[in-house]
């Protein structure tokens, strides 16, 4: 593979072969833990948790539909974080979707709630879409786990997939997350239904 030079990107976990066809994203540099079975250009055969590249060697890392299939999340994450120097842009299936469990490869499985928290841990900025903040965060406080998943499952305006936007500088744990989070904990089922009529059932920005 040729040298680095500025503004280089990275597409992790880029694909390749029949069973998981490459996602050309553009990047300049693609990499994957299995060889291609067809040639993509400066390709780079790596496990995503032990990437070899130099610190700070990218301006953007995309990450798609990888997260899902990884053990060590963490080791995963510090290592975006640490070959970046700019935005990290990941994309998973979101849980209440048909293809959070259709894939038997995935291993983790993200609410908007769960990805967000795990970002926080590692990058002080975190942006996700995909979901409508309001019924969410409601419906997972409130109900069980299986309950919750139930009634998101019949909302039609929850995207099959979540998208991640982190700005890779100084980690953040998630506590203060979760101090806004407890109000939630604290609504009625009344409260839920006086407020989901006024959301906005398209998308949701999530700021710090």
């Amino acid at each position: 593979m040729r040298a680095l030079t500025i503004k280089e990107t990275l597409n992790i976990g880029c694909g390749g072969t029949r069973q998981y066809p490459f996602n050309d994203l553009g990047c300049t540099v693609n990499c994957d833990v299995q060889k291609p079975t067809y040639r993509i250009s400066n390709f780079v055969i790596c496990d995503a948790c032990t990437l070899p590249f130099r610190n700070n060697a990218f301006s953007s890392v995309y990450a798609y539909h990888i997260i899902e299939h990884l053990q060590k999340l963490d080791k995963f994450l510090q290592e975006c974080a640490r070959i970046t120097e700019g935005k990290i842009h990941i994309v998973t299936p979101n849980l209440y979707s048909k293809n959070s469990l259709r894939d038997p490869s995935h291993i983790q499985h993200f609410s908007r709630t769960t990805l967000e928290m795990l970002l926080r841990k590692h990058f002080s900025k975190v942006e996700v879409k995909g979901m409508n903040e309001t019924w969410v965060h409601i419906i997972e406080s409130r109900f069980t786990f299986r309950i919750s998943k139930l009634i998101a499952s019949k909302l039609p305006f929850m995207a099959e997939n979540l998208y991640a936007l982190c700005n890779s500088n100084t980690p953040e744990r998630a506590a203060d997350y979760l101090k806004r989070m407890e109000g939630y904990t604290k609504m009625s089922l009344v409260s839920f239904v006086k407020i989901a009529p006024a959301t906005n059932v398209e998308y949701a920005f999530f700021r710090r």
